[in-house]
């Protein structure tokens, strides 16, 4: 099944404008996109169809990341505006926009709440991370700097503590840092040794370097591991244990055959799903000691069955029904996995999203991975 996210035409190339980002909420009710413009569309799906229900407009240039909250329908944005929105879900069924204190002055890049949806980070042009979280006595959103970066960060995830958080960045580095707020969280867990300290925000724990872009970076379901995806075609895995800092030794990297991923998720503890400049999605596997590429193309297909060759030259204006095989430069994954059905190190009944260079998000069922 996929979704045709605008009719709208570049000026200059009179073609579709592709997609910037996307979000699925938490029960799959809602998505947002942006179709390259400073605005955030939302849809409802329901009965079988997506159906626009609102137009967020209020920054003033391109939106690059979108997340809903982990349990509810608020929805964070940020944008190269240098700006950041926490959109309110409220009784009435609209989103009502609260500015967030972000202290950058270069683009915001992305964006992500953590587990408990207390605080998020937004990555920035300005070689930092804005922590942020909420003052009542201020109805506003505020935040605290993490700073130890020498150029551009690109993403970044929570750890399931809510207490330390991973980064990826155009230097050719991740880092691990620590992210706990005095006065929003619970004492921390001395999750590396009683040598870490949480006297500040932002303690770097560790830096593993990749000598190349990182594009997206996610801790496993188990957060014994984290996984990342770089520019130079390769995914690498460094294994997480309590009481020990990582170190550079545990990375293991494996050379993709095609183009660069830029976007990937754990569908279990095992098996990772990622997706790029490539054509097709690509699934990781963990076989024994190491990690290798698995050929699941076959078991990948569309929820809807594909629509005939004969058609093939309609597709572009019309709500489409493609095949894996299509010539899709696939840019992000949003994934809901459905029934958690797993067994043997296998995962069943997940169903993901890829959005690609068209404006178009194709939804995609896998039966065994």
């Amino acid at each position: 099944m996929a979704f045709q996210a605008s009719r709208a035409l570049f000026e200059q190339r009179k073609r579709p404008c592709a997609l910037s980002c996307i979000a699925v909420s938490h029960d799959g009710r809602f998505f947002a996109y942006c179709p390259q413009t400073s605005k955030v569309l939302v849809s409802e799906y329901k009965d079988g169809e997506f159906r626009l229900v609102k137009e967020l407009a209020q920054h003033d240039q391109l939106v690059t990341s979108i997340e809903f909250a982990p349990s509810s329908y608020n929805l964070l944005t940020c944008s190269q505006d240098r700006n950041a929105y926490v959109w309110d879900f409220g009784k009435d069924n609209e989103w009502n926009p609260t500015l967030v204190h972000l202290r950058i002055h270069r683009a915001a890049t992305y964006c992500k709440w953590s587990w408990d949806g207390k605080k998020f980070a937004v990555c920035s042009g300005q070689k930092c991370i804005s922590v942020c979280y909420y003052e009542e006595e201020n109805n506003w959103w505020v935040s605290k700097l993490i700073e130890d970066f020498d150029s551009t960060v690109s993403c970044v995830c929570w750890h399931k503590s809510n207490t330390y958080l991973a980064a990826g960045s155009m230097d050719g580095a991740v880092r691990l840092f620590t992210a706990a707020v005095k006065g929003v969280d619970d004492k921390p867990t001395q999750l590396f040794g009683p040598d870490v300290s949480f006297k500040k925000i932002g303690q770097m724990i560790c830096k593993i370097e990749t000598n190349s872009w990182v594009h997206d970076i996610c801790f496993s379901p188990t957060f014994d591991s984290i996984a990342f995806v770089t520019h130079d075609s390769s995914i690498s895995f460094l294994p997480i244990q309590e009481g020990v800092i990582p170190q550079q030794e545990q990375l293991e990297r494996i050379r993709c055959s095609g183009l660069p991923h830029l976007r990937m998720m754990f569908l279990s503890h095992n098996r990772v799903l990622a997706a790029g400049h490539d054509c097709n999605p690509t699934v990781y596997a963990k076989e024994g000691k190491g990690w290798k590429t698995k050929n699941v193309q076959s078991k990948i297909s569309p929820v809807s069955p594909p629509s005939a060759m004969k058609k093939r030259n309609q597709l572009r204006n019309l709500l489409l029904q493609k095949s894996v095989e299509d010539s899709l430069h696939y840019k992000q994954i949003k994934a809901k996995v459905e029934e958690s059905k797993v067994a043997e190190g296998f995962i069943e009944d997940a169903k993901f999203a890829v959005q690609d260079v068209d404006p178009e998000v194709c939804h995609f069922a896998m039966t065994t991975l």
